[in-house]
């Protein structure tokens, strides 16, 4: 900053003279100063960052060999790049099989090139190196993005096949996945070929900024699934068959589970009486303009300036299901297949006409059924809706269904959108039925019955 300074003087000459125009060249040099060393500690940051996910992704990966040796490729030590490690060795050779790059995104940080290759840290700490500072930490970004839904997703596959292991079915033998029912490697590996076909099925399959996209919206969706699950269907399965153990379990489990694998704002201990003005929340995007101290302290947990614990959100997830019976177990995994079934009914549906369901609705004269006494599961009841007519139907769901592997982006929004309703709409019906019944919380069976 001092070189270019004096090397402006002298360009400058008699027009420095002016203290106007002093003031403004060191106020230029010193923000442009400051810029260049926001974009260095971010650089940094970002490396670090990196370095944690992808030794959380090896520690995971231990555990699972099979699933590390088919679908991943591993870093040397200074390793040396050919020229099918860039955007050429993505394109097919009829004459020879040729395996991905051994790159996760381009030299230039321009296209993606393989999310399942796991550098070496000596290569994680010279990527992108030869780019400017600006072009280096988006690089950077975008690969922290995609690497780090991948190993969110990949935690949560994991511990979705160990929730079901017990030692009533392990025995005395040692077994590397377990019972079928909750996927096992087989599942794993389904779910990571998933991903890759719909990748490849973007509009721009190497775009980095649609890739980032696609895999953040994936994660979201897979979590917001088993929060829904969780929350909603297996604490109303439970109260609903008065297995108020059970439901007692989940409820007090996930108030130190769940939120820790949500986005939840949550203030920190330093925020305590440094809080956003009322009625702005720290995270809304006015109170990150205005106030951005304030805003970051009371979102990003108890010590914000901490790295997230990549690591334990497997540990959180068999936290929800801790306190079950392996005969509550099988129900539980009932319900999160529920809900995986509804995704499906949805995607089916696509998005539908609304109007035509409300002139149904408002022309039919149909009377009203009694009310079923029969328990039914809570993700079961959350499907049951009035049937259209085959032309009305017809006419709703033509040309708007989606699927998740041909149109990934689309059906993923939606997806998104409708669990995020789903959840107002869970909290809006508890709400009512604790103001209906005069109560503060509906935990027995008699109470769940009167509020239906």
């Amino acid at each position: 900053m001092l070189n270019e300074f004096i090397n402006r003087k002298n360009q400058m000459g008699t027009i420095l003279r002016n203290a106007d125009e002093m003031t403004k060249l060191k106020r230029s040099l010193v923000s442009k100063f400051c810029n260049d060393f926001n974009n260095r500690l971010a650089q940094f940051s970002l490396r670090s960052q990196l370095l944690s996910y992808y030794n959380s992704i090896l520690n995971l990966l231990d555990d699972f060999p099979q699933v590390r040796e088919a679908y991943f490729m591993l870093g040397l030590p200074n390793e040396k790049k050919s020229n099918l490690d860039d955007v050429a060795g993505l394109t097919p050779d009829p004459r020879q099989m040729r395996k991905r790059p051994r790159r996760v995104l381009s030299p230039d940080g321009k296209h993606v090139l393989n999310i399942w290759f796991i550098p070496h840290h000596t290569e994680t700490l010279i990527m992108f190196k030869t780019l400017d500072d600006e072009h280096c930490v988006r690089a950077l970004t975008y690969c922290l993005l995609i690497v780090s839904a991948l190993h969110d997703m990949l935690q949560y596959l994991c511990a979705h096949s160990r929730l079901g292991s017990s030692h009533a079915r392990l025995g005395s033998r040692k077994m590397e996945f377990v019972s079928a029912d909750w996927g096992g490697t087989e599942g794993v590996g389904a779910e990571l070929r998933e991903i890759q076909k719909q990748i490849d099925n973007l509009p721009h399959s190497t775009d980095p900024h649609q890739v980032s996209e696609f895999m953040a919206l994936r994660r979201d969706v897979m979590f917001l699934e088993l929060d829904t699950a969780v929350r909603h269907c297996m604490a109303d399965t439970f109260l609903s068959t008065g297995n108020v153990q059970a439901y007692k379990s989940i409820v007090n489990n996930i108030h130190h589970a769940l939120p820790a694998l949500s986005n939840v704002q949550r203030p920190s201990v330093f925020s305590t009486y440094f809080q956003v003005p009322e009625p702005l929340e720290p995270r809304d995007l006015s109170a990150r303009e205005l106030f951005p101290v304030r805003s970051f302290s009371g979102v990003n947990g108890p010590y914000p300036t901490m790295f997230w614990q990549w690591h334990a959100i497997e540990n959180y997830i068999q936290l929800c299901l801790a306190g079950l019976k392996d005969v509550d177990r099988h129900v539980a995994n009932g319900e999160i297949l529920g809900v995986t079934l509804l995704m499906e009914d949805v995607l089916q549906t696509g998005f539908q006409d609304i109007s035509l369901l409300t002139e149904h609705s408002a022309t039919s004269g149909e009377p009203d059924k009694l009310k079923e006494r029969k328990v039914r599961s809570a993700s079961v009841r959350t499907i049951d809706v009035k049937k259209l007519p085959h032309s009305a139907s017809k006419q709703a769901t033509a040309s708007v269904s989606l699927s998740r592997t041909q149109e990934p982006l689309k059906s993923y929004k939606l997806l998104k959108f409708f669990l995020m309703l789903w959840k107002c709409l869970e909290l809006l019906k508890a709400d009512w039925g604790r103001r209906r019944l005069g109560v503060q919380a509906i935990e027995s069976m008699s109470m769940y019955r009167n509020f239906w």
